[in-house]
């Protein structure tokens, strides 16, 4: 048996003798034939265990995937600030008066509507400046007491510039009314 093992791998590979040593499928014999049963070399077999335990962890993993970035939605829309406009000109705030509830995050997009203006609410450190143009200043905070808070244009703006105040009124969660609904989209005309 040795002798026959040895001849094979002595003798030179020649493509009408057998296959080439690159073949992976079977080995063949000095004379070009197919050696008996238990010395052929079958196609490589995947352990079956290792491939059912994979496929069983995606399987369980499939549903815990697709409701995570549900529960993941709906924390962040429940995390976004409240957004509220919020227009300086000369000399007044519009609106004048905000109202929103212990603990609610707020969002506020200052735009001017004819020059330079300012905002300023020294209870929650905020000082921006609202230069002219479209382009608005965003200001977040959390308000996280009670209370009557006045803010007033921090831009010298003109003759009526002392005049130019608004108040953000933070109430308590239970007497806050609940936020405006969002306006219709208008109907599309024909």
């Amino acid at each position: 048996m040795a002798a026959g093992v040895a001849a094979i791998l002595e003798k030179p590979w020649r493509q009408r003798d057998c296959a080439p040593p690159h073949a992976r499928h079977f080995v063949c014999t000095p004379n070009g034939d197919l050696p008996p049963e238990p010395y052929r070399v079958s196609r490589m077999r995947h352990s079956s265990p290792l491939l059912t335990t994979v496929g069983l962890v995606c399987l369980v993993a499939l549903p815990a995937t697709t409701a995570a970035p549900r529960a993941a939605l709906a924390a962040a829309q429940a995390a976004e600030p409240r957004v509220i406009e919020v227009v300086a000109k000369r000399f007044t705030w519009e609106p004048a008066e905000i109202q929103v509830a212990v603990g609610e995050r707020v969002r506020l997009v200052l735009r001017t509507a004819d020059g330079l203006h300012g905002i300023e609410l020294k209870k929650f450190k905020i000082a921006k400046e609202i230069p002219r143009g479209n382009k608005p200043v965003t200001v977040e905070f959390t308000a996280d007491e009670a209370g009557r808070f006045p803010f007033l244009c921090s831009e010298y703006c003109g003759d009526g510039h002392d005049d130019m105040k608004g108040v953000l009124v933070v109430v308590a969660r239970d007497a806050a009314p609940p936020a405006p609904a969002p306006p219709d989209p208008p109907a599309p005309q024909n």
